[in-house]
């Protein structure tokens, strides 16, 4: 794969087995060696294409159906809490959908298929889709990441262009019934 994690890859929550820590730190140090090794994300507004972080992995759906995925975050995540059962009426242009976000983690609408979703803390959106109040809402191939405000009846939701950066110009916009 020429797609490769940006050291250094952040450390697991204090309550974590030491051996997690341990297989962290020897990743880092791994990366940091490898002289090829890129070092750093290019800025988003630079244009440039944005290197895979940990956060695109979570998106798989195998991984979101693991039992450490979708069920660990609905349990730990305020976000996803506030979030999971509910259902939004939205509008893009003269478009109407609805979006509805289940406590399993799946998801309906937007006239796709079904799909999933959970949170998306990736630093890399910036005010995009801020850490701590953004989630990912992904049918088959067609991802979207969503900001939700501050009251969590909002979501801004917008497809992730091919550069891993969101497509600001389609944006659906999604009201809480």
């Amino acid at each position: 794969s020429d797609v490769y994690p940006v050291p250094p890859l952040p450390q697991p929550p204090k309550e974590a087995n030491k051996a997690a820590f341990y297989l962290l730190n020897a990743f880092n140090e791994a990366m940091a060696n490898i002289p090829n090794w890129p070092k750093r994300q290019p800025p988003v507004e630079s244009g440039e294409v944005q290197f895979q972080t940990l956060y695109g992995y979570r998106r798989l759906d195998w991984f979101s159906r693991h039992e450490n995925g979708f069920s660990t975050e609905i349990k730990t995540n305020k976000l996803v809490q506030a979030l999971a059962g509910a259902s939004f009426d939205c509008e893009y242009k003269q478009e109407r959908a609805e979006l509805s976000l289940s406590a399993q983690g799946d998801a309906t609408g937007l006239g796709l298929a079904r799909g999933r979703w959970g949170s998306m803390n990736d630093p890399t959106l910036g005010a995009a889709c801020p850490v701590y109040r953004c989630v990912f809402i992904d049918f088959g191939g067609r991802r979207h990441n969503a900001a939700v405000s501050e009251a969590n009846d909002r979501l801004s939701v917008m497809p992730q262009s091919r550069d891993s950066r969101p497509d600001r110009a389609v944006t659906w916009t999604c009201t809480r019934r």
